[in-house]
């Protein structure tokens, strides 16, 4: 697993999307956790070890979701 965080910079978001997964298997569908608009961090779990994961996070406002900031991370053995 690891600890996805990012910072809140607008007041009036609803909720947050984060999609993830491997980077390397394209063919793989995103899990995707929704978590209110006041969580800034969220642990991902059930990763495979010593893989590079994208992980995209949306904030999503009552009149639709804004682009989304994607990062990159590789879990440990």
């Amino acid at each position: 697993s690891f600890r996805a965080t990012w910072s809140i910079d607008a007041a009036d978001v609803q909720s947050y999307l984060l999609q993830y997964r491997p980077d390397t298997d394209s063919d793989v569908g995103y899990i995707s956790v929704s978590v209110p608009g006041d969580t800034t961090t969220l642990v991902l779990r059930h990763l495979t070890p010593v893989t590079k994961y994208e992980v995209k996070v949306y904030a999503q406002y009552q009149k639709g979701e804004s682009f989304p900031v994607s990062d990159y991370e590789t879990t440990l053995e």
